[in-house]
């Protein structure tokens, strides 16, 4: 069975298209794929900052004083989108 691609509607079977077109086919699910596994490294590495996140919370619940004891409490100053700044 011939691959067949749909590109604005229309199936576009490899085997028939020029030179050109298969090399740029060939390009553009290069491009594709390649945005595929980014995409997917960019979660893979979003959890482990979140987890880095939660893991350097705790750490600092263990060593700053408990709120009323003259401590200040975490999530006043700590939020997850504040370690974009380090």
């Amino acid at each position: 069975m011939t691959q067949v691609v749909r590109l604005d509607g229309a199936d576009l079977e490899p085997d028939r298209l020029s030179v050109a077109a298969r090399q740029i086919l060939e390009r553009l699910q290069f491009v594709q794929q390649r945005l595929q596994e980014l995409q997917d490294q960019q979660a893979l590495l979003t959890k482990a900052k979140r987890a880095y996140i939660a893991d350097l919370k705790a750490e600092l619940l263990q060593s700053v004083p408990q709120h009323g004891q003259g401590g200040a409490r975490l999530g006043s100053f700590l939020r997850d989108d504040d370690i974009d700044t380090l």
